[in-house]
């Protein structure tokens, strides 16, 4: 006698949409109450985040751009936008919910960033530095506020921002802590030699 499978789809475009997922994948596994804890952990530090960030003015919000791919330009779309809001940047290039949309480097410059992210999908760490440095050879790079400011870093995209999982959580926590280290302290879990990120 064959046992009968269930088939669980997915397609989270938020992170409300991953708790939702955690949940149901532990409702389908028969551990219904492992997914509940999981979820209420994650959520707990998603509101750790948003605390810290709530108070921000708008003005203390920095222009952020989130390069997920560099040749086409493309700025991270889908879950991103949400992300960044959270952690306290501000992008009006790219929306949330939406695919990730390419972008002229023109548009870039006028919106004149003061942090730059890059993380190009499927890329770890030293590729993204690689990719990085490649945006140094665009017109009007160094005129850009976060290249003056040294605030362009690189992160690895594959491990964490890339991927519609649990690990958005670390990769929010990433991005408030690199925007807003007075705020959001360095995650506990990245207290490492190597953490996933580094400036450029």
């Amino acid at each position: 006698m064959l046992a009968c499978s269930r088939v669980v789809a997915l397609n989270p475009m938020s992170l409300a949409d991953v708790l939702a997922d955690v949940r149901r994948i532990a409702d389908a596994a028969d551990v219904a109450e492992r997914g509940r804890e999981l979820a209420l952990c994650l959520q707990q530090r998603i509101d750790a985040v948003i605390r810290a960030i709530e108070p921000l003015a708008a003005s203390e919000r920095p222009r952020t751009a989130i390069v997920e791919w560099t040749e086409p330009l493309m700025l991270a779309g889908n879950w991103m936008p949400e992300l960044l809001t959270l952690a306290g940047g501000a992008c009006t290039l790219a929306v949330a919910g939406r695919h990730s949309e390419y972008v002229a480097w023109e548009r870039i410059v006028a919106f004149d960033p003061q942090a730059i992210v890059v993380a190009p999908c499927g890329f770890g760490l030293e590729r993204s530095l690689r990719e990085a440095a490649a945006l140094s050879s665009r017109p009007s790079w160094r005129e850009l506020s976060a290249v003056r400011d040294r605030r362009v870093y690189a992160v690895d995209g594959n491990a964490y921002f890339n991927r519609s999982g649990p690990r958005l959580v670390d990769s929010l926590e990433i991005l408030a802590h690199l925007l807003h280290p007075d705020r959001v302290p360095r995650p506990s879990w990245a207290n490492e030699p190597n953490p996933p990120w580094q400036a450029v």
